[in-house]
């Protein structure tokens, strides 16, 4: 097991896939860390960083010091995790196999965060209403306008690839346009920095010159 599957917030995110839902705040502190932790180390933002670092001369394992030294630090860790966790919560539960999952999973935009839990359990976090900040909304469907901007933000946040159990599904995501711009988008890239700079700069986050982090 890695360091973070050992940790609380993993023990959290299993519950919430078991029950569908959270059943305490404290559970919800839990798994805004483990999004806000699973967000930095994902493939394309880890290699993203890695590259700017080594342009100020960084080498790859100090800048992987430094992220585990981040990572440790609860004082820093925190408020991060409060910007991405902050907002209305909405769990959309299925019954079946629904949401793909692909290698970028925590679909940050400046409104709201999308993440699939689960092939059927989708959370969304509206980063504009705080309504709700105490609490959380379970729906046990999920519309097909909301289903149709899953995909896309999916798509749109793919850097390697996407993964289902259903096959046919896949292969109906990859005819339409949006995977073909993807797919073209990612065969003619040579670097992650520029394309996590490009598409995702202001919403995941940025590092200095000394190792400091802010959204």
């Amino acid at each position: 097991m890695t360091g973070l599957e050992e940790t609380p917030a993993y023990t959290a995110l299993l519950e919430v896939i078991r029950k569908g839902g959270l059943r305490s705040l404290h559970q919800k502190g839990d798994l805004a860390g483990f999004l806000a932790v699973h967000l930095l180390r994902s493939h394309a933002v880890m290699n993203s960083m890695v590259e700017l670092m080594a342009t100020i001369g960084l080498p790859k394992f100090e800048y992987l010091w430094r992220f585990k030294r981040f990572l440790d630090d609860l004082d820093k860790l925190f408020p991060y995790a409060v910007a991405v966790g902050s907002g209305r919560w909405r769990f959309y539960r299925t019954y079946q196999d629904t949401f793909p999952l692909t290698d970028t999973p925590v679909l940050l935009q400046p409104d709201s965060v999308m993440v699939a839990l689960s092939p059927r359990l989708l959370l969304e976090i509206e980063r504009t209403d705080h309504s709700c900040e105490d609490g959380w909304v379970s729906d046990n469907h999920i519309s097909q306008a909301k289903l149709e901007e899953f995909r896309l933000r999916t798509i749109g946040n793919t850097f390697r690839e996407i993964i289902f159990g259903d096959r046919k599904v896949l292969e109906e995501w990859q005819r339409t346009p949006e995977f073909a711009r993807r797919h073209a988008l990612m065969a003619d890239t040579t670097t992650y920095n520029a394309k996590v700079r490009e598409h995702l700069d202001g919403a995941v986050w940025k590092v200095n010159a000394h190792g400091n982090t802010n959204l």
